[in-house]
Parts: structure tokens; sequence; C-alpha cells
């Protein structure tokens, strides 16, 4: 795959205080891939602010002007416990957004098949109308929402953060068009996500999620990924692939309480290699620094080598996940 990186110093320009969703991180991944053999072979380009319109591709104007207005105002509360805008973070989060639909440019003009966003701050949570868990908008929705616009006919969004898009699965709860599947830890923040979520209306079927308990790790992933997900995928077809891809899921991250290390999410990324779609991934969660240094070069060299990596054996999943993925199977008509 041809692969491109979308990244700006600015993006570390939000500033939340004494918080985990912090500007290092982005330090740790852009160091990782300097270190690592990618660095002055894929091309690092510059984001573009997200226009009025195409926030509101997704987003109530209220809920802009909010944004804006407490970013412009100096900073502030956003949402009660977790959110918050620095000065700059209306702008940032533009650039954000922007830079998500920039890798869709890319991508539909022909010149890469794979690119990575790695923004901050993150925007899988984001609803229509309320910035919430660190997002403030929703990077991915509005990323898929101009390909829509764009020419593309069937999108496909995966998402391996943790915690449940429930942002992301509100806005295409009822669209026939996106394809939503998530595996997140449940029950756990935002506390949406469970294996009836499949969507509504024209949409119902089109909303996939996979909910797994606390202290997953390679072996549990691997086999939902193998029965559920890909399958699942593979029969929708899509024409563009979305990555909402957190790494709080990893075993060192002081948040996620999951078991998966640095290898298994590149293994992951080379499966969606099989779906033979261009692919956009935009940076969610991890809050580990080394995990990042280590896991996000891994996914892109998997996605520059087409997925050609070899696959590790974990073995059989927990029982409790067995379980999971035949009900999983069963709502989505996967026997």
């Amino acid at each position: 795959m041809r692969l491109a990186v979308i990244y700006t110093g600015k993006y570390k320009s939000h500033i939340t205080g004494i918080h985990i969703e912090v500007p290092q991180r982005l330090d740790a991944a852009i160091s990782g891939l300097q270190d690592s053999p990618l660095w002055g072979k894929v091309p690092v380009i510059p984001p573009r602010p997200a226009t009025r319109e195409e926030l509101e591709l997704v987003h109530t104007p209220e809920m802009i002007d909010f944004v804006e207005e407490t970013s412009l105002s100096g900073g502030g509360v956003l949402d009660v416990g977790d959110t918050v805008a620095s000065s700059e973070s209306y702008e940032v989060a533009c650039l954000a957004a922007g830079g998500a639909i920039k890798g869709i440019e890319l991508i539909k003009s022909g010149e890469y098949d794979a690119v990575a966003v790695l923004c901050r701050p993150p925007g899988h949570h984001a609803t229509p109308s309320r910035s919430m868990g660190f997002c403030i908008f929703n990077n991915a929705a509005i990323a898929a929402k101009f390909a829509l616009n764009n020419g593309y006919e069937k999108i496909g969004i995966i998402d391996w953060d943790v915690h449940h898009g429930n942002g992301t699965q509100d806005v295409f709860y009822d669209e026939p068009r996106v394809l939503y599947a998530s595996t997140h830890r449940y029950p756990f923040f935002p506390g949406t996500g469970r294996l009836e979520e499949i969507g509504e209306g024209p949409g119902a079927g089109y909303n996939v999620n996979v909910p797994l308990p606390a202290g997953c790790g390679n072996a549990e992933y691997m086999a939902v990924y193998k029965d559920v997900i890909m399958p699942v995928m593979k029969r929708f077809k899509p024409d563009l692939l979305i990555v909402s891809a957190g790494f709080d899921n990893h075993r060192d991250d002081p948040l996620g309480g999951m078991n998966l290390d640095d290898r298994a999410f590149a293994e992951i990324a080379s499966m969606l290699c099989e779906l033979n779609a261009p692919i956009l991934m935009t940076l969610e969660g991890g809050y580990d620094m080394h995990s990042l240094y280590l896991s996000i070069p891994l996914v892109l060299a998997a996605w520059a080598d087409d997925g050609k990596i070899q696959r590790r054996y974990y073995g059989v999943p927990s029982g409790p996940v067995r379980d999971v993925i035949e009900k999983a199977r069963m709502i989505h008509r996967l026997d």
C-alpha cells in the first residue's frame, strides 16, 4: 500500500492540564515512526482545517458554537469530568477533523492507498450534539460523511479502541451505507455497545458491537476479528475503510484493563488488507507512551507491506468470549 501520515505539531496545542490525554502522546507516536524503517519513506503531510460546513455534516450548529466560544474565551469545560478546551482547542479540533478529511482527499485522488492521521483531540465519543470522553469533534464520522458526499458508496468503520465509539454509532445508527463495527470492553465507559445495538430503520444490521470482558488479550481479539468483524465486513464489501485506532487496550495502558501486546495491533491491521479497500486511520485513545511508540509504527508497517506479516497462533479464546462470538455471529447471521 502507498502510505502517508498526516501530522502537525499544532495538534499538541490542545492543552488539557492535569489529564491523561496529553500532547506527549503524539511525541511518542512520532518518535516511534522516526526510529522505525518507515521514516524517510512515508511522507508526512500537514492537515487542513475542517470548514464550518464540514463540521456540520455531523455536528449541530449549537455544539460547534459552544466549542468555539469556550475556546475563544480562554478555555473551559465542554463536558463535566473529562472534556476540556483551552484557548487553541477549537482551532486544533478543526485541524483534527480536517486531517481526516485531508486523508480522504488524498485517497480519493489516487495518490495513496492508506493514510494515518496522527491527531488529537480524539473523536469517536463526540455525538452530533455533545463533546465528551476527551473528544471534541468526531473526526472519523466527519470523514465518513465527507466521503459519502464525494463518491464513496459503502464505508466500513472499524473501531478497535478499548471504549465503545458511542458518538460514531449515533451518527450512523440508521445509515445502511456505513457499517460500523466496534470491539470494546463492556461494561465500561461510555456504557453503550451491547450486542443488541445493531442499528435501526434502514440501518438495522449495519451496526456491529462485540462487547468484551476486562482482561481480554491476543487470543480473544484475534478470534473476534477472524470470526465476526472480518466476515461481516467481507460480506458488506466497503469501498473505503475508516479505522478508529485506539491503543488503550494495550496491556501497559493505565486506563483500559485489557491485555494486547504491540504486535497484536499490527496483526489486526494486516487482516484489514483482505478487504481490498483503501484505509484511513484516525488516532483515538492510548495513554501509555511506550506502547504508542511501539504499536503505531507496527500498524503502519503492516499496511505498507500489504498486510504480509506473520500472524501468530494464540490458542483458544476464553469461554466468555467464545459465547460472545457465538451470539454475535447469530445476531448478524454469519452462520
